[in-house]
């Protein structure tokens, strides 16, 4: 079923958690739906990560403050994305009832949303100042770093 498909995506594998992405990875090579669908079938924080170093790549002299609205359509897309899997739910819900399908849509929705949270904490620091969004990051504060589902 599509749905499992979908879960599929978002479970986090057994391999063993890098202890960090190389730089070479900060650059932006592929679509934001691209590194997605790439990046969160393995561990979700992943794309965080990812999304993070986009933003402070844009950190220059022209723009010492960084490119905010990179933070903001990226939750834009994934805010679309996740009312897309709410709708999915109800429509299970609906037609199908309490069950295993609606419990694993329900995961796949719990997933995204907790995303969806640790990329609003990213911009709340890009919006504090682009050094104490680094210090947060530096000391491992930001959301998706202190998560207890890595």
């Amino acid at each position: 079923m599509k749905i499992q498909q979908d879960k599929a995506l978002l479970s986090p594998s057994k391999q063993p958690v890098p202890e960090d992405l190389p730089h070479s990875q900060a650059a932006e090579p592929t679509s934001t739906n691209e590194d997605f669908l790439n990046l969160i079938d393995h561990w979700p924080w992943v794309y965080a990560e990812k999304v993070y170093r986009k933003f402070m790549a844009t950190v220059t002299n022209k723009f010492p403050q960084g490119d905010n609205s990179r933070l903001c359509d990226e939750l834009t897309k994934l805010a679309t994305l996740i009312q897309d899997v709410t709708k999915y739910s109800d429509k299970i819900l609906n037609n199908v009832g309490v069950g295993k399908d609606l419990a694993e849509a329900q995961e796949v929705q719990d997933c995204m949303q907790e995303v969806e949270h640790w990329l609003e904490d990213i911009l709340c620091g890009a919006l504090e100042g682009v050094d104490v969004l680094h210090e947060s990051h530096q000391s491992h504060c930001l959301m998706y770093q202190t998560c207890s589902s890595l």
